[in-house]
């Protein structure tokens, strides 16, 4: 057991925060509700499964484009969407327009904090300093902090997409620390990732925290973290 008084706290926004998977479905969902009105000529009853299955093929494809900051998430999107509709017959550049507009407008509606990290923010940030680091596009990376607040939280806010490296790269966290001007064994690490937020922190020299919300069982082989939590 490392360091007891840390003077900063990061963590990761997507399933640590933020419970972003639900969002996802929830938007894709509404989207294709309101495409199935919009374009009745077109049988639109898989969109959803075609939606993620476009995106997570595109994702394999551009994944490490988005997270070096070369492609924004808003072309991630739009070329999921158009995926899908052709899919289904459908190479209208207006639904795919809509499509995107649709779901970009639901995301923003659909973004919620898990309910024990408002709370524990607020706790914290009187006593630390509180950061977040979180792979992804700058643009909708930042679109989730801004629309939750959590910069009103953060004296620091690193997005892959935005400094050219991703978790579990090292440098990420150095440039959180050096923003802040601490020494890594003065700051924690919190993420529900045991690759890139686990093996990350360490790597950097920070305290892992893993955030394990389902009590799942670690690989054997997988990094092993400082602590381990089931909530925040």
């Amino acid at each position: 057991m490392r360091n007891m008084k840390p003077r900063a706290i990061f963590f990761d926004l997507d399933e640590t925060l933020l419970s972003d998977n639900a969002s996802f479905d929830e938007s894709i969902r509404r989207t294709c509700a309101e495409l199935e009105t919009a374009f009745p000529k077109f049988a639109f009853s898989n969109l959803f499964a075609s939606y993620r299955r476009q995106s997570a093929a595109f994702w394999v494809d551009v994944g490490d484009q988005v997270m070096a900051g070369q492609l924004d998430g808003q072309s991630v999107r739009r070329e999921g969407w158009r995926g899908a509709l052709l899919e289904h017959g459908c190479s209208d550049e207006a639904a795919a327009s809509q499509a995107l507009e649709s779901y970009s407008r639901h995301r923003l509606e659909t973004y919620s904090l898990f309910d024990d990290a408002g709370s524990i923010l607020e706790s914290l940030s009187d006593k630390f300093a509180i950061g977040v680091v979180t792979n992804g596009s700058t643009d909708t990376q930042w679109e989730k902090v801004r629309q939750l607040g959590l910069d009103s939280f953060c004296s620091v806010v690193l997005v892959s997409g935005e400094v050219g490296v991703a978790k579990p790269d090292p440098r990420i966290f150095r440039i959180g620390l050096d923003r802040l001007d601490l020494d890594a064994d003065a700051a924690w690490h919190v993420g529900d990732s045991l690759t890139s937020d686990v093996a990350g922190a360490l790597s950097a020299g920070l305290t892992a925290v893993h955030l394990n919300r389902g009590n799942n069982a670690r690989p054997v082989d997988s990094a092993r973290p400082d602590h381990e939590i089931g909530s925040l």
